[in-house]
């Protein structure tokens, strides 16, 4: 159940900040220092939670996260305003200058090639991210088996450190969203992250309560938890500049 919770919320909550991009063709509403810390935390958590030897649905979500880092960094840099300025500029045509019925007739054969091309490149790039449904029968294929519960120093090392940059990555975003007061973010991306966390953490508890497991699994604990406070201070900054618009 929790971990069916967690594999809907969480791909929901990236997918939505890809989608909301891809839909404006801006990724302006994301301060590129949330997303780079947030990058490097979900490397440290994916070799974490492989080193330790974690529930295996919390190493391939783990896994997930990092895929969609680099879509989100790829869009970052194809939406950037400088490629936007840069792009070549086609000269105009003579105002004075008679329409060739042959150039016409060439050139609308060439807008509908275009218009073809066009609708078949929007099919494809809404079909990029891999289907949710089929990545979550993968990872619920996996289970939750019995988590090996020796204590792997390296892993717990980068497990805080993880959790440390999880912690911190929404900072820049909160003061992004001042500028911005939450243009080109969806709420709804932040209203899952704080369901998806909650069943996260929900999930780690519900498997055990015993004290050496919990502390093996406190650094995704302190990330998880940590992040549903830095959700709400951010839902609360959309409520208070939607009151003012």
């Amino acid at each position: 159940m929790f971990s069916s919770a967690i594999v809907s919320a969480f791909f929901g909550y990236l997918s939505m900040a890809v989608v909301e991009n891809w839909s404006r063709k801006s990724a302006d509403g994301l301060a590129p220092a949330f997303i780079a810390i947030w990058a490097l935390g979900d490397v440290l958590n994916l070799a974490a939670s492989v080193w330790q030897h974690v529930l295996r649905s919390m190493i391939l979500l783990a896994a997930y996260y990092v895929a969609q880092d680099f879509v989100l960094v790829y869009q970052m840099v194809l939406y950037h305003p400088s490629r936007a300025r840069t792009s070549p500029k086609s000269d105009p045509e003579p105002r004075n200058s008679q329409p060739d019925p042959e150039r016409q007739a060439l050139l609308s054969q060439s807008n509908n090639s275009l218009l073809a091309t066009s609708t078949t490149t929007v099919e494809k790039d809404s079909g990029t991210s891999v289907p949710l449904w089929a990545l979550g029968l993968f990872v619920l294929s996996f289970g939750v088996a019995e988590p090996d519960l020796t204590w792997v120093v390296s892993a717990q090392v980068m497990g805080w450190g993880s959790a440390l940059l999880y912690l911190s990555a929404r900072i820049p975003q909160i003061f992004k969203n001042r500028e911005t007061r939450c243009e080109g973010l969806a709420p709804g991306m932040f209203i899952l992250s704080v369901f998806a966390n909650s069943t996260y953490v929900i999930s780690i508890l519900a498997k055990s309560m015993e004290p050496e497991y919990v502390l093996l699994n406190l650094s995704w604990l302190a990330g998880g938890g940590g992040v549903i406070f830095f959700d709400f201070i951010v839902l609360a900054q959309f409520l208070a500049y939607k009151s003012r618009r």
